[in-house]
């Protein structure tokens, strides 16, 4: 007696009633692969912790010479000081952008919401010393401008770094809620059993075939579909003239 037909016999196409009998057959399989996804994904959402990302912004200082602005340090150098310092300190870097165009860097560090204080009180350190800089580099070009001849008539301003507000919460990186872990898993649950049970289906054809070779057997020939035709056209036939 041959073997009872599988799809996966043949060797030519499988068609989507072979894939629905095929999972029909196998359904059962679904359950724990889906059981199984849900678990890790909620258990890896449930270790997700929220982080948050702290800034704080600060304007260069500038010297205005006849209403001409020129930056007293180029903001490129000062991220690269900044990112030197912060570096250092055994802690994790700080990072600094520069807005194109202008004398305005902000700050900013991701952490968890109890490093909150740390990350403040290092952007705060940071930010002071970036004052610090700027103003002995002003002081400086102050002494420079002193020195020169009162004939040459150039009117020098003054611009000061300063801070653009304090240390404040900029974003929050909440993790992902427990509906749409749910979905995710059962979505990768399905995806998961569907491919274990096309594995499954495979490998059960590939050794039936072995098993048919080495009894000299041949592959069973799928048994033919016949057509379905509607009540209305089989009535309309039965009522034609013969």
């Amino acid at each position: 007696m041959n073997a009872p037909f599988s799809p996966l016999d043949r060797t030519d196409e499988i068609d989507l009633i072979d894939l629905w009998l095929i999972f029909k057959r196998r359904w059962q399989w679904l359950v724990p692969a889906i059981g199984l996804s849900l678990a890790a994904v909620l258990g890896w959402g449930s270790l997700q912790k929220p982080t948050f990302t702290y800034q704080i912004s600060l304007q260069l200082g500038a010297v205005i010479v006849d209403g001409q602005v020129v930056s007293l340090e180029e903001p490129e150098a000062v991220q690269a000081a900044v990112l030197q310092r912060s570096s250092q300190g055994g802690r994790p870097a700080v990072t600094v952008d520069v807005e194109r165009g202008s004398e305005v860097i902000t700050l900013s560090r991701t952490g968890s919401e109890a490093q909150a204080s740390e990350i403040k009180a290092q952007l705060t350190s940071q930010a002071q010393a970036i004052l610090a800089e700027q103003a002995r580099t002003q002081a400086a070009y102050q002494a420079q401008v002193a020195a020169l001849p009162s004939s040459m008539g150039a009117t020098v301003l003054y611009r000061p770094a300063r801070v653009l507000g304090s240390a404040s919460l900029s974003a929050v990186n909440a993790p992902l809620s427990l509906p749409i872990l749910g979905l995710l898993g059962l979505v990768l649950g399905f995806m998961s059993g569907c491919g274990a049970i096309l594995l499954a289906e495979f490998a059960a054809a590939v050794r039936r075939r072995e098993q048919r070779a080495d009894r000299g057997q041949p592959s069973p020939v799928k048994p033919e579909r016949k057509p379905m035709m509607m009540a209305g056209a089989r009535h309309t036939a039965s009522r034609q003239p013969a």
